[in-house]
């Protein structure tokens, strides 16, 4: 099989799972509302969108840190999570997803809202709904998207970075055989 025979393969399978009409659509429509909606006809304020953040963990702290120090918001309030989602045109929701149902109570006021999940599965999970669709059955009347979900606490922090340049040691220096075996055991797993 070519290479390009594969690709077609693959895209030919990923439109079957998926009608070519869905496709075109932003992911930012969604929800429960029949019609598409514009980010613009949700903010209170095209000029000054409120970001709101549910959570006080590691991304919490770090998405929070980040916008504030791009100067994105020109100020930064803590306020209660019904404030939060009360005020907020887009609200980021970093929570464990055990803790989705703690937010029930706030429902109404994110009503037509857009919903970003940070969340991260521990392990692959193939049975169950994903975490973005758990929270979108908890909150059906508001948009929710996935994002975030290959960047760490940690790298909201740092910031972006190249890639990594490790070389592996390579010699033919070696004293012993078995020394040699041992080292290239260490690296390249026989």
């Amino acid at each position: 099989m070519s290479i390009g025979q594969k690709y077609t393969d693959v895209k030919k399978g990923a439109q079957d799972r998926m009608p070519q009409e869905k496709m075109k659509k932003p992911l930012i429509w969604g929800g429960a509302s029949p019609s598409p909606r514009h980010l613009k006809t949700s903010i209170s304020d095209p000029g000054t969108p409120l970001v709101g953040i549910l959570g006080t963990g590691d991304f919490s702290r770090s998405l929070a840190t980040g916008l504030v120090a791009s100067l994105f918001p020109e100020e930064a309030e803590v306020t209660t999570q019904h404030q939060a989602a009360t005020q907020a045109d887009l609200v980021f929701v970093a929570l464990f997803p055990e803790h989705y149902s703690t937010l029930a109570g706030l429902r109404e006021p994110l009503v037509g809202k857009i919903l970003v999940d940070v969340s991260n599965g521990t392990k692959i999970n193939r049975d169950k709904q994903s975490y973005a669709e758990q929270l979108a059955d908890i909150f059906p009347e508001s948009s929710v998207v996935k994002g975030f979900n290959v960047i760490s606490a940690w790298s909201l922090q740092t910031g972006p970075r190249d890639g990594s340049r490790q070389v592996r040691p390579k010699s033919s220096e070696h004293t012993t055989v078995p020394e040699k075996r041992q080292t290239d055991r260490h690296y390249y797993s026989e």
